[in-house]
């Protein structure tokens, strides 16, 4: 009887380890896509709230409930078209995923004083731009492009 009960315990264990991320969650919606990232955000705070359990008080998941899961970057443009990352934020030892709408036409920036739409190359380069940020604290991260 004791030997079942260890079993059950060490099984429910295993199930919380697939379903519990092993490492707190942050996302980052470029700019095309800030909308459909506070979409996604707003569910993911709404589910996890929803979802809360006793077995979450544990400081394993302090990380687990928060009310707001999007990191705040930007790609700033200088006068010449040019542009750089920037993480305002620290996203060390995060699960990071970044999200982007590599279509979204409708985004325009100056150059040389001229309205510029941005491209899907545009939108690449923007997200070549983080990357070579995260990567410069050797992170892992997941991409969600939007067609």
């Amino acid at each position: 009887m004791n030997n079942t009960t260890i079993n059950s315990n060490s099984n429910d264990i295993k199930e919380m380890e697939k379903l519990f991320p092993r490492a707190p969650l942050k996302i980052i919606a470029m700019e095309g896509c800030k909308e459909l990232g506070k979409k996604v955000n707003d569910y993911i705070v709404n589910f996890r709230q929803s979802s809360y359990r006793e077995e979450l008080k544990s400081p394993m998941y302090a990380t687990y409930l928060q009310d707001n899961y999007l990191v705040d970057a930007h790609c700033p443009r200088f006068g010449s078209g040019e542009a750089k990352g920037v993480l305002n934020e620290s996203v060390r030892g995060k699960d990071l995923f970044i999200m982007t709408d590599v279509c979204n036409y409708s985004l325009t920036y100056s150059v040389n004083g001229y309205v510029n739409h941005m491209s899907p190359d545009d939108h690449y380069q923007d997200l070549k731009r983080l990357f070579l940020k995260i990567r410069e604290i050797r992170l892992y991260f997941y991409i969600m492009i939007v067609w």
